[in-house]
């Protein structure tokens, strides 16, 4: 979701995209309005392959997605857009690969990212290259003063020897949501958060977030909007339109416990 509150970005495999997941932007006049018919940002930011993981960063000018179209290190990499009109959502510029700072011939997926506040900036995402504890880990890259992310580094407190993906942090980077199917899940992935005091401290164990939001099925990118209190969510539970469908829940700000 956007800054404002006002756009939300997602994947979809929907009729009438280029070819597998493609990225929809759906746009609302306020925070009350319902959210308007989803639009397919188009070429160049989707292709013939798999496009999704769409994180469009505060100042509404950058977006970070997932893409394994060709031209990348293998598999899944990261690239990054800009545009000039944060309203435009067709207005995105020919994206660029990450580079081998971030990406390599695995599978490198699922970004977040804060801003911390001396101007660090932190990406956070998921890969199953070797040398982690098994099927997919947390890595970070810190972004340069040269405006390149420097080598990733595992984050041995938010992996696992399972699947942790979708490592998302607050605005502020004192909270982190995560999707992990390791042991403790009520059935497929959940949704975990993890938390710290400071930025310059290590995240906190992650903590299963609960049946307020956890199903028996698949649950899965907690993305936090910046009032702190709304988390969007997808997931596979029955009661849906099919497949993967969009979930919100909300919560109280300062206790952080789930209200609808």
């Amino acid at each position: 979701m956007s800054k404002t509150g006002l756009s939300l970005y997602f994947a979809s495999n929907r009729p009438g995209g280029f070819g597998g997941l493609d990225i929809y932007a759906s746009q609302r006049a306020s925070l009350d309005d319902p959210w308007g018919p989803p639009v397919n940002l188009g070429p160049p930011i989707n292709s013939a392959a798999n496009d999704h993981c769409a994180l469009l960063l505060p100042d509404g000018h950058t977006l970070i997605f997932v893409s394994a179209r060709p031209g990348g290190f293998g598999d899944n990499d990261l690239y990054f857009s800009r545009r000039h009109d944060t309203n435009d959502d067709l207005g995105w510029e020919e994206p660029f690969n990450l580079g081998t700072g971030v990406n390599t011939v695995f599978n490198d997926q699922t970004p977040g990212l804060f801003e911390d506040e001396s101007g660090v900036v932190t990406l956070y995402f998921a890969s199953n290259r070797p040398g982690g504890f098994g099927s997919f880990d947390v890595y970070a890259s810190v972004l340069g003063s040269d405006g390149v992310f420097g080598p990733a580094a595992q984050v041995p407190e938010l992996s696992s020897p399972f699947g942790d993906i979708f490592p998302t942090p607050r605005r502020d980077g004192l909270e982190l949501f995560l999707t992990s199917n390791r042991p403790g899940t009520a059935g497929g992935n959940d949704l975990l958060v993890s938390t710290r005091s400071s930025t310059w401290e290590p995240w906190s164990i992650p903590v299963n977030m609960g049946p307020d939001i956890n199903s028996t099925v698949n649950d899965a990118r907690g993305a936090i909007a910046f009032d702190r209190t709304t988390v969007i969510f997808f997931s596979n539970r029955a009661g849906g339109f099919g497949d993967n469908d969009l979930y919100v829940i909300t919560r109280d700000k300062l206790t952080g416990k789930p209200q609808t």
